[in-house]
């Protein structure tokens, strides 16, 4: 029994030696080293012309006179900040009176549904008063009936 757990302790520690040595091993392999000039066995050196060209056209303004704004009349420039303002400002009032109409629009239906239930509770009672009405008025009704026959 002790002869099989040293030999698992002896397996588990080559298994994590072996992982770990794996680990350092792939690092060096993957070409994570320091870069060192002038060293054959580094791609880019000091004087490797294909490697420095690449890196200068990659450095060109190209892309940059595009993306660049074009000088235009300030004038224009402040006419058109102008009416940016007055368009923003507009949009902004717009927006506030569709939310007060929402508002008075929400409020108006909760009054009338308020409305609809006072009136329901008006009819259920009158529907009572008529109900209570009519049955006396039977009754009033069947005593005449019973005293004539009398």
């Amino acid at each position: 029994m002790k002869g099989l757990q040293k030999l698992s302790i002896i397996l588990s520690g080559l298994f994590i030696a072996a992982g770990t040595g794996s680990c350092n091993l792939g690092v060096t392999e993957s070409g994570n080293s320091r870069i060192v000039l002038g060293d054959s066995a580094s791609i880019v050196t000091e004087h490797d012309s294909q490697y420095l060209e690449d890196a200068i056209i990659d450095l060109e303004d190209t892309g940059l006179e595009d993306a660049l704004p074009r000088n235009e009349d300030s004038f224009n420039n402040v006419a058109k900040a102008q009416q940016l303002a007055r368009q923003q400002q507009q949009d902004s009032i717009s927006r506030m009176k569709a939310e007060e109409d929402k508002k008075k629009a929400a409020d108006t239906a909760a009054k009338r549904k308020e409305e609809q239930r006072k009136q329901e509770e008006k009819n259920k009672k009158k529907n009572v008063k008529d109900k209570k009405q009519s049955a006396s008025q039977k009754k009033k009704a069947e005593e005449e009936k019973k005293k004539r026959r009398r």
